[in-house]
């Protein structure tokens, strides 16, 4: 269990704590009003309460500090990548007419014509037969010809039709983002160490009278 001193009883070397239990270092040195914690100087008057575990600052500390801070926003781009519909062109259907020989077999009939002489036996010629005359027999001769027609059928259809797919795909693009630097200078602490300098000559002086 600790036990509470008074902020007199602050020495070099305690640990600092934040409210909220927080370390923030060790005590450097004393100076006056304040104490150095850290190369940072802190008003005794922040000092919430002081034990034998350490020193812990009271809320005052935490205001401070906020109202000392800069703050600097620091921002960046994000990609984000959405959809839309758009016409990614078009599909034509075209139809063409070609030609191409067909054949087709199919049987034709036709008369052909035999001469056949034949030997019968001898009898008298009769009196409507005139066997000395000339002249000319004529016999018709006929057949089937191929008659030609044409006639348009549906053979089949082509269906088209459309589907959706899904696919995955990269988009890369460039981004940009800030970033901070922080340049730090000496220029404080060496002031610093000259008005103690010059607190210790004083001092000296002061104990030689």
């Amino acid at each position: 269990m600790s036990t509470q001193q008074g902020k007199d009883e602050i020495r070099q070397g305690m640990t600092v704590y934040t409210a909220d239990g927080q370390p923030l270092g060790t005590v450097e040195r004393l100076q006056g009003t304040t104490i150095v914690v850290g190369g940072r100087q802190i008003a005794r008057a922040m000092v919430g309460r002081v034990t034998r575990e350490g020193i812990y600052l009271d809320g005052s500390y935490a205001s401070a500090a906020d109202e000392r801070a800069i703050r600097v926003p620091v921002a960046e781009e994000r990609l984000t990548v959405g959809k839309r519909a758009v016409e990614l062109g078009e599909a034509t259907i075209r139809k063409t007419v070609i030609e191409e020989e067909q054949t087709v077999a199919v049987t034709l009939r036709h008369d052909e014509l035999h001469v056949e002489e034949v030997d019968i036996a001898d009898r008298p010629l009769r009196a409507d037969e005139d066997a000395f005359n000339e002249g000319v027999i004529t016999i018709d001769l006929r057949g089937e010809e191929a008659v030609v027609a044409k006639e348009a059928v549906i053979t089949g259809e082509v269906v088209i039709d459309k589907d959706a797919v899904a696919q995955e795909r990269q988009i890369t693009d460039t981004v940009r983002k800030q970033r901070v630097d922080v340049d730090q200078t000496t220029v404080r602490e060496a002031t610093t160490i000259t008005r103690e300098t010059t607190t210790n000559k004083q001092g000296r002086k002061a104990r030689k009278g």
